[in-house]
This record gives structure tokens, C-alpha cells and sequence, in this order.
């Protein structure tokens, strides 16, 4: 008999610095609490990647969203379906791999649209 379980998801978040010629992680990773996809906080969220990350001798489900919080701070979260990967996140290629990611999202394109939207007109 086979069982079913939903997967354990762990949420990190890192602050986004985006500049008029470059897009990066603008600080350190830090384990973020999960408050739903309902949040009220967030203006807009932006699936970036997914993908399946290994590290060491696990592997795990991995997806990237950048979100743009009420106050207009940047963030991008990192949801993985393993809670082992949070010396990971201090990894060279796995940081490599995420500026690869955020450079080829369009980031700054999107971001320049959605700052100068005003629903008002």
C-alpha cells in the first residue's frame, strides 16, 4: 500500500537588489516563516525557476519567486522540500546558479513596468 504525504517545504527569503544594469541577492538567506499565498504584505509574486536541487547525497524540489512586499522592498524566496539544504544556500555554485537564474528572468524589465503602473489612471 502506497502512502501519500505533502512534502515538508522550507522557505528561505534574501533581500533582491536590483540596479538599472544588474539583479542580485542583495544580503544573506534567512529561514522565513510561511504566511500563505494570501498574503496581505505582498504586492506581487514572480515564479522565476524550478527546478530539482542536489546537495551532498539528497535531492530536493526547489522554486525561486521574487515578491515585491507593500512597503516596495524587494525579496526572493526560496521554497525546498528538504529542511537538510541551509548550508547550501552558502554555496558557491548553488549562488552561481541563482545569479544565472536572476539574470535570465528579465527582472529589471518587469520591475520598471510594475513601478511605473498607477491604477489610478
Amino acid at each position: 500500500m502506497s502512502v501519500f504525504a505533502a512534502p515538508i517545504v522550507t522557505f528561505y527569503q534574501a533581500p533582491l537588489g536590483i540596479s538599472s544594469h544588474k539583479v542580485t541577492v542583495g544580503g544573506s538567506w534567512s529561514l522565513a516563516r510561511f504566511t500563505g499565498h494570501m498574503n496581505t504584505r505582498v504586492k506581487f509574486r514572480m515564479c522565476l525557476h524550478v527546478w530539482k536541487q542536489q546537495f551532498d547525497s539528497s535531492v530536493a524540489s526547489a522554486c525561486l519567486d521574487w515578491i515585491v512586499l507593500d512597503d516596495s522592498k524587494n525579496m526572493l524566496v526560496l521554497k525546498l522540500t528538504s529542511k537538510k539544504f541551509g548550508t547550501c544556500l552558502q554555496n558557491e555554485t548553488f549562488m552561481n546558479h541563482i545569479q544565472q537564474i536572476l539574470d535570465n528572468a528579465n527582472i529589471y524589465h518587469v520591475h520598471t513596468i510594475f513601478n511605473n503602473y498607477n491604477p489610478e489612471n
